[in-house]
């Protein structure tokens, strides 16, 4: 285990002429997790001026102003302390159910723009890739397999759709993410995109365009973590 203290700021510049009737700045407010746990209460400046949840349950703090005149800059911030631990999962594919509950289904094998799992060339991997399997675990795992051994990492803040990133091979941590949730939806597997700040090394060093990777839903274990991105070094 290890404890960190995470200060995060936004900050919007006002410039121009005209004036910024409104704005908001949205943050996603951290919470308890299998591998972290919020020690006490988070501190922001200013205070937000509500709380909402978007439509997968993530709790979001909104920062609203109004009749910003420039020049002129804005700066929300958030500072948590937390406690986080590596876990390790042990998965007996054997024992991973089928039943997947219906509001896991809606969800989680949605269409989006960024998967486009209807896409011929998704569907073609897919069909090709997980054949007649019907475990779960395996069409993850199998899928998981065919991507990293076609794609190649690009530290590069790359934002295209999944059927673009397979059939281009490179991508960034993000394309890497929306291409595995977007065979894994068309292979009817339960998947979802996390993002977060990763400590690289020094303590006071992390990754501030964050790192994103995925999770798959398992039948009688839930959601476990899977980082499609091979990483962009040799060594951690």
């Amino acid at each position: 285990q290890r404890r960190a203290t995470i200060d995060f700021t936004n900050e919007a510049m006002i410039s121009g002429d005209g004036e910024v009737v409104s704005l908001d700045i949205n943050c996603a407010v951290p919470a308890d997790r299998p591998n972290q746990k919020i020690l006490g209460p988070i501190a922001y400046s200013p205070q937000p001026t509500r709380f909402a949840k978007d439509r997968w349950g993530q709790e979001i703090a909104v920062f609203h102003f109004e009749g910003l005149k420039p020049p002129r800059s804005i700066e929300v911030s958030m500072k948590v302390s937390l406690e986080t631990s590596a876990i390790r999962y042990f998965v007996y594919p054997d024992k991973v159910g089928s039943d997947i509950p219906a509001d896991i289904k809606k969800l989680y094998l949605a269409d989006e723009i960024k998967y486009d799992i209807t896409n011929p060339y998704i569907q073609k991997i897919v069909r090709e890739v997980v054949g007649s399997e019907t475990n779960i675990y395996w069409k993850a795992r199998k899928l998981f397999q065919y991507l990293i051994g076609n794609m190649e990492y690009l530290m590069v803040g790359g934002w295209n759709t999944a059927p673009t990133v397979l059939e281009r091979g490179t991508g960034s941590c993000s394309e890497y993410s929306f291409s595995y949730i977007s065979l894994c939806r068309a292979a009817g597997v339960p998947a979802r995109y996390v993002g977060a700040l990763v400590v690289r090394g020094d303590d006071a060093s992390y990754d501030d365009v964050f790192h994103r990777w995925c999770e798959v839903y398992l039948p009688g274990y839930g959601w476990v973590p899977v980082d499609a991105n091979a990483g962009d070094r040799d060594l951690p």
